[in-house]
């Protein structure tokens, strides 16, 4: 590895170095923390989740209880603190001492399946015994998330429940050889890292520990998750969509079963999209994350307070659509002369209304985690503000939020958890990246480390300066923007603009691998949290609903005229390239300027029109234009195709074969259309991928890799350029 002095830059083999963590979960005493972290194996060429504890008094480093490639999440305290519960997809041995063992028919594979590798289900490790994790669930199709009954007897679960004609189909498309046909009879017929989607519901089930008995808590054609009990383990709390048509709408309400008996009340009234939800220490209240409107993606999330002695009885908690209007999604035909906006917008319509109190009224931007009850009267939960998400502490009661930490705006929160009277979170910084700290008091923020996994990566590593910028759009709004540059030096850059994905994101000084690694060749990084980004309040939020493209754009532009009228973008150097959202922000900008020397389209978006029905984000879309045989003129003008007569930039373009969040279609598209507009082009697409750069280190690197030669041969850095100056 090149060096300068004793600070050394990122080289591609050292991807995979940086851990990421995640989940953490405090112990009901508040002297342990659990946290998920997640790595990379190069030799394997995998990414690997292991769980670890930590003491909450810093006393010691992480211990770590799991090992092996099987996925880890989901860790959950017993309520006496002495075990601790996950959700992995372990091989069980036979003859496991386990009450489950003999569990019953219900929980042994359909007639027929194949053996596909064993499914998610709940271990538990008992941390005063000792000893290797024991399975606690055998649900056939695996468990989706658990939660601890107050007393420690019972887990509720929800878990896919089929019929037996759902299992017969599952055993026909899963036969390794000649499997038999997807057959779709929802609205969605894919989903991102899923593929093909069937009917089968999640339901929720009672796990009593001691005897192994499992009784079913709900049936029906609707799905619930997340159970939550109440605290005195009468209730389990659930989130379902219970509209009958859960594909064409984000209506997902709060609901309660009573664990004995089969009694069921509605909490919320179908006028909310509940992200999460948590009952108050003594029962009273659930605080819960939503937005104002559940209809629509563009406005933000806030965190709201409801009574439990407001829910209202369900006779029959099978029955759908009770309380909404219109509920089927069906869009009629379009009236001449009428909006086909307005007339594609048919989500369902609450014909109740939630009494409920919105805490965080006025905040810049949405909730980003559960709510934790601190005491019946506060809150904590994270909320993204100008860009990094921050610990905030809300009034329960009379409502109103005090940011906690951290106190500057360098670095993100990225989880967050709260018991026995201990908080912590994981915050990411440039100069360390994701760690778990411990908040010392609500007052004052002061945050102490309770892990340093990323030490010997960041070990004389030649860190990239990171700032805040700020410049005026040609609509005079302040746009925030993120500069890394090269630390300690000055003049006139190449520059590599970054637009986020989303568009419902903002950017913030985190640690990006790839950032850093561009940095350290000589690059300067321009982030820019342009119109439509989250964190800077409602109406910059929803400004671009219906009409992506010229605004963003503009915003993007007016920074790089800030940076070059600074002297420190070389104008005659820039390029760009962006994921997801930010590669239909790169399409966008080739087709509209030519200013960029070389530019990288990872994942984006061409053509609207083909994307409804193709990609699994008709809502977004049926949201921001209607639907496209009604409105074709607005699906066009928003596209990016519709300037492909402006294509000029060399262009990089890679997708993922089995991407349906971006299909590998739109990447073929602009290929196509770049090739007959004699523009230098080169389409790359991966093998088995989804939406996703980072899902193994080979992947990663290879992108990285790709983006920096295709720089290059326009003007751009090569990899053999060396560290630049270095002040260390």
């Amino acid at each position: 590895m090149e060096e300068t002095g004793t600070a050394r830059r990122w080289a591609l083999s050292d991807f995979g170095q940086v851990r990421t963590l995640r989940e953490p979960a405090v112990s009901p005493d508040g002297t342990r923390v659990a946290v998920v972290v997640d790595m990379f194996r190069d030799q394997e060429d995998d990414r690997v989740a292991a769980l670890y504890v930590v003491p909450a008094d810093g006393s010691s480093p992480p211990h770590r209880l799991t090992q092996g490639a099987e996925g880890v999440k989901s860790p959950h305290w017993s309520p006496d603190g002495r075990r601790l519960a996950f959700i992995a997809a372990r091989a069980q041995v036979a003859g496991w001492p386990s009450p489950l063992a003999d569990a019953g028919s219900d929980t042994l594979p359909a007639p027929g399946a194949v053996d596909a590798g064993p499914k998610p289900q709940v271990w538990v490790f008992d941390l005063v015994r000792g000893g290797e994790p024991e399975p606690l669930t055998s649900q056939p199709e695996g468990v989706e998330a658990f939660a601890w009954s107050p007393d420690g007897r019972f887990l509720a679960v929800a878990a896919r429940c089929p019929s037996p004609n759902q299992s017969a189909y599952l055993a026909s498309i899963r036969k390794p050889r000649h499997p038999g046909p997807w057959v779709i009879t929802r609205p969605n017929s894919k989903r991102d890292g899923e593929g093909y989607l069937d009917d089968v519901p999640v339901h929720l089930f009672r796990i009593d520990l001691s005897s192994g008995a499992v009784r079913q808590l709900t049936d029906g054609a609707a799905s619930e998750q997340d159970p939550r009990w109440s605290p005195d383990g009468a209730w389990v709390l659930f989130r379902s969509n219970r509209t009958g048509h859960s594909d064409l709408n984000h209506c997902v309400d709060l609901w309660m079963v009573a664990v004995e008996g089969g009694a069921a009340r509605r909490v919320t009234a179908g006028d909310v999209s509940a992200a999460s939800a948590a009952f108050s220490p003594d029962g009273r209240w659930v605080a819960l994350i939503s937005p104002l409107d559940p209809n629509t993606a563009y406005t933000p999330s806030h965190l709201m307070r409801v009574a439990t002695a407001d829910a209202t009885p369900v006779a029959n908690l099978a029955q759908l659509g009770v309380g909404f209007t219109a509920t089927d999604g069906v869009v009629p035909p379009l009236v001449p002369g009428h909006d086909p906006v307005a007339n594609g917008r048919v989500g369902p319509r609450a014909a109740g209304q939630t009494p409920r109190q919105v805490l965080t009224e006025g905040a810049p931007g949405p909730m980003r985690s559960e709510p934790h009850w601190v005491d019946n009267g506060h809150l904590l939960a994270l909320m993204a503000d100008h860009g990094p998400a921050c610990l905030v502490r809300v009034d329960a009661l009379a409502g109103g939020f005090q940011r906690v930490a951290p106190r500057d705006r360098v670095g993100s929160m990225e989880a967050l958890d709260h018991c026995g009277g201990t908080t912590v979170v994981v915050l990411n910084r440039p100069d360390t990246a994701g760690e778990l700290y411990r908040v010392d008091s609500d007052a004052d923020g002061t945050l102490t480390p309770l892990t340093t996994f990323n030490r010997e990566a960041f070990r004389d590593r030649a860190v990239p300066d990171h700032r805040w910028v700020q410049f005026t759009n040609p609509d005079h709004d302040q746009v925030d923007g993120v500069l890394v540059t090269p630390r300690g030096v000055t003049g006139a850059l190449p520059l590599i603009v970054v637009p986020h994905g989303g568009p419902q994101a903002a950017d913030a000084i985190t640690f990006r691998f790839d950032h850093q690694y561009w940095t350290g060749l000589g690059y300067a990084i321009l982030l820019v949290n342009y119109r439509g980004s989250v964190s800077y309040g409602a109406d910059w939020q929803g400004v671009i609903r219906g009409d992506w493209g010229p605004r963003e754009h503009a915003d993007m532009m007016a920074a790089v005229d800030h940076l070059v009228a600074q002297g420190i973008a070389d104008p005659e150097r820039l390029f760009l390239t962006g994921f997801s959202y930010g590669g239909v922000m790169t399409n966008w900008a080739v087709g509209h300027t030519a200013r960029f020397a070389a530019a990288a389209s990872e994942h984006g978006m061409w053509d609207y029109t083909s994307m409804f029905g193709h990609g699994d984000t008709d809502l977004h879309w049926q949201d921001g234009w209607g639907v496209p045989w009604q409105n074709p003129e607005g699906y066009r003008r928003s596209s990016p195709l519709s300037a492909a007569d402006g294509l000029a930039t060399p262009l990089l373009i890679t997708a993922g074969e089995q991407d349906w969040r971006c299909p590998v279609a739109q990447a073929e598209a602009l290929y196509a259309a770049a090739i007959r507009r004699g523009v230098p082009a080169e389409l790359v697409v991966y093998p088995g991928e989804h939406h996703a750069w980072q899902s193994r280190s080979s992947r990663a690197r290879d992108r990285i890799r790709r983006i920096t030669a295709w720089f290059q041969r326009f003007g751009g850095l090569a990899d053999d350029a060396g560290s630049p100056p270095s002040s260390e």
